[in-house]
């Protein structure tokens, strides 16, 4: 299920020509040493099934987490990115074999941080990805 949603999210990124020119790349986890700025990692968290509302179809939470790098020297870079890259994502339409999509949402964005020493801007979007078995 996890890769299914990693794909997703891919071919969404793929099929975004200003992200594709203008981002060096969608990253799983970690970007390779090296990787020129800016980039974005992502991650892709699976939470603890709930039985709450169905027990005998789980629903399943989880946790995609976007972090956009930049060493820019203003905020402006990474602040586009994150534009583009949620109006990407906020009406994703994931595709997930023996799974309905109930919602996809976007959380609060994590507050953005400059990190002096290295100079580099990290940005943070969640989504939550609510499935259920069909």
């Amino acid at each position: 299920m996890i890769f299914e949603v990693k794909r997703g999210y891919i071919n969404l990124w793929n099929a975004a020509p200003w992200l594709v020119a203008n981002v060096t790349g969608l990253y799983n986890s970690y970007a390779p040493p090296n990787t020129s700025y800016p980039y974005v990692t992502m991650h892709v968290i699976d939470v603890v099934p709930s039985y709450t509302m169905r027990p005998s179809k789980p629903l399943h939470v989880l946790r995609s987490q976007f972090d956009i790098w930049s060493s820019a020297s203003s905020e402006e870079e990474v602040s586009g990115i994150h534009d583009h890259l949620t109006s990407c994502f906020d009406d994703a339409v994931l595709s997930v074999p023996d799974y309905n999509i109930i919602r996809h949402d976007r959380q609060p964005l994590i507050p953005w941080s400059r990190n002096e020493q290295e100079k580099f801007w990290r940005y943070t979007q969640d989504y939550l990805v609510w499935l259920q078995l069909e």
